[in-house]
């Protein structure tokens, strides 16, 4: 599993292969040798767009609830949003203490898709493993999505009007 957190400024309400070929071409390259590219979404309070290179289309693009199943208000999201993660709150360990977090010792708390994202990056590898010792069978990325879809909390968009899932392990 490779995760991107990372976003540029100019949100997309579609998918963005053709504005970014390279990266669409490295994560097509990635997909192809069954490798997970999980990307967060971005924290721009966008309901209709989000940040590439989530919209690439092999991208799993991910947004952030909180611990309460709400969907965090900082979190982009439309329909190209593949996947939710809990993103508020998460208490994390820290080299140096980012901007909008709090930090004490070694640990901060932050919030943002940056945080949801390596929740899903873990759950692809938890399932990947999973079936690849319960069945010697290596699951595809798609199937995975999909899997993590099917099991998820379906969680009801107002300001979309989209049903989400929030993964469930």
């Amino acid at each position: 599993v490779i995760t991107m957190i990372l976003g540029f400024a100019d949100n997309q309400t579609s998918y963005c292969d053709s504005s970014y070929p390279n990266i669409a071409s490295s994560i097509n390259n990635a997909i192809a040798k069954n490798i997970t590219i999980t990307i967060s979404t971005g924290n721009d309070y966008n309901y209709t767009a989000i940040s590439p290179p989530a919209c690439i289309k092999n991208a799993t693009a991910i947004g952030a609830t909180d611990k309460s199943d709400n969907f965090a208000s900082y979190s982009n999201r439309n329909n190209l949003t593949d996947l939710f993660a809990t993103g508020s709150n998460i208490n994390s360990t820290k080299g140096t203490c980012l901007s909008g977090c709090s930090c004490s010792g070694n640990y901060m708390t932050c919030s943002g898709t940056s945080m949801a994202t390596p929740h899903v990056a873990g759950a692809f590898a938890l399932i990947r493993q999973f079936y690849r010792l319960q069945s010697n069978r290596v699951l595809l990325p798609s199937e995975i999505e999909s899997s993590l879809n099917n099991t998820g909390v379906i969680l009801n968009d107002s300001s979309t009007g989209l049903n989400f899932s929030r993964i469930d392990i």
